[in-house]
């Protein structure tokens, strides 16, 4: 098991992160640690603490981070859900009637 996810097990075990309810999170934390990640949950925890590491090097950096926040936010347009819905209606149901 990798150190950083027994670390935050341990944690939670104490009650780390529900001190109001100490037991919380213990059938999630079991159900991955001794019944089997059967959906692969974790697999990709490696990946994804390196990848958060990531983000937090480059949130340092405060007039890069704006900018990439402020393109991003600019490019979401494409993902909204009236372009999605619109488009959905125009290519099924243009071809259903």
């Amino acid at each position: 098991m990798q150190q950083g996810i027994a670390r935050s097990a341990g944690h939670d075990r104490v009650g780390f992160f529900s001190q109001d309810e100490p037991n919380r999170f213990k059938p999630v934390i079991d159900s991955l640690l001794q019944h089997g990640d059967h959906y692969l949950l974790l697999a990709d925890y490696a990946s994804y603490i390196a990848c958060q590491q990531e983000v937090e090097t480059a949130y340092l950096n405060q007039q890069q981070w704006v900018k990439k926040a402020v393109i991003n936010v600019a490019n979401m347009g494409k993902f909204s859900s009236d372009r999605t819905i619109l488009q959905y209606a125009e290519k099924i149901w243009a071809q259903a009637g």
